[in-house]
């Protein structure tokens, strides 16, 4: 049985940061073949995988092929690896894919890397739209209406800008 790298070597990751980037691999039989079914182990050293385990047991497909993405690499800048080892039975077969670990400037750690930031300028969209609406509405009460003349500020007109809370859950019906 042997090891085939596919994608990976000698890639470069950055540090601290979750990479996108594939490593793929790809086993044989001793006849070349691809070997469906191999448990495949990818064991970092430097970094957690998406699970934020330091080790990931895939099966290879129909293909001998083995995938893995969603490292999150330590902070510490240099070399390091990723262990692969395949097993099928008693047969073993191992080898270790160098990739470097580079060191991520400023600007380049404030990339978000989770749905979370995209969902807090949804939330500030939508707030900002209310307050533009609610001043829309508040600048309408001015007008003139047949036969009497400006409408006084009364108790519904909000002194200051609009406040907004914290936003609520509700679990269940309402």
């Amino acid at each position: 049985m042997r090891i085939k790298i596919l994608e990976g070597d000698g890639q470069v990751f950055r540090a601290g940061q979750t990479s996108s980037k594939r490593v793929t691999v790809e086993i044989a039989d001793a006849s070349g073949q691809p070997a469906s079914g191999v448990a495949v182990t990818f064991k970092l050293a430097a970094g957690r995988f998406a699970s934020g385990l330091a080790s990931e047991v895939l099966l290879t497909g129909a293909d001998g092929k083995a995938t893995i993405y969603g490292i999150h690499w330590d902070e510490q800048p240099g070399p390091a690896a990723i262990e692969v080892v395949a097993v099928s039975g008693t047969l073993r077969a191992e080898l270790e894919i160098p990739v470097e670990i580079a060191a991520a400037t400023g600007g380049e750690r404030l990339v978000a890397t989770s749905g979370t930031s995209k969902k807090w300028l949804w939330i500030s969209l939508a707030v900002a739209g209310a307050a533009g609406g609610g001043l829309f509405a508040l600048r309408g009460q001015n007008t003139t209406t047949a036969g009497a003349g400006p409408v006084a500020p009364g108790p519904s007109t909000l002194p200051g800008p609009p406040q907004v809370g914290p936003p609520t859950i509700t679990i269940g019906k309402p």
